[in-house]
């Protein structure tokens, strides 16, 4: 399923295709094709890249963030032009500092046609743990704190505290769909992961 129909390079649009329409999808499937067209067609590579991405930056010690796409120089993107609904699930930027729906421009479209967007950014931040040759009980204990663990992410992001947190030893599921997982590269560094 192509994403994209097609890309007017002077005025940095990136026009959505028909198959988009009433469904889900991510600004990195939109960046890979985009990335993809631009390969493959040199008029494309006339012009500054439309779009980039990034990810794991460190946000902090131990901390980095989730990927995200930016949109540069102004490029922004065109929905198909028929009224529906469309999804977008994952992080989106403009390199003029927006986020979220601004990326959309929705004024080139017809009058009569409405589209609503739909924004889901991922409440995902990637932290990583120096644990030397692993944990000790007192780390490990510490990470499978079921109280003190989903009273930490609740706080955070005021999830509601009535659902219910299940624990296994890699896995956390908070409420409906907030998930942690902890892995161990072996050389003894432990990531925290919640998305």
């Amino acid at each position: 399923m192509a994403l994209i129909d097609y890309i007017d390079g002077p005025n940095r649009n990136i026009y959505l295709s028909a198959s988009t329409v009433n469904t889900t999808i991510t600004p990195m499937d939109i960046y890979k094709e985009m990335r993809t067209l631009r390969a493959n067609d040199e008029t494309l590579r006339s012009f500054t890249v439309f779009m980039s991405a990034f990810g794991n930056v460190p946000t902090g010690p131990g901390t980095a963030t989730a990927r995200f796409v930016q949109l540069n120089n102004g490029t922004r993107i065109i929905p198909y032009d028929t009224s529906h609904e469309l999804t977008i699930v994952g992080t989106i930027i403009t390199d003029g500092g927006q986020s979220g729906i601004v990326a959309f421009d929705r004024t080139l479209l017809s009058a009569s046609t409405v589209v609503d967007i739909n924004y889901v950014p991922p409440q995902v931040e990637v932290i990583t743990i120096a644990g030397g040759s692993g944990l000790d009980s007192t780390q490990d204990a510490l990470l499978t704190s079921i109280a003190g663990w989903s009273d930490e992410i609740h706080r955070i992001h005021g999830l509601n505290t009535s659902y219910d947190l299940t624990v296994s030893s890699t896995t956390r599921t908070a409420g409906t769909g907030i998930q942690q997982t902890i892995t161990n590269d072996g050389s003894g560094n432990i990531t925290v992961s919640r998305d």
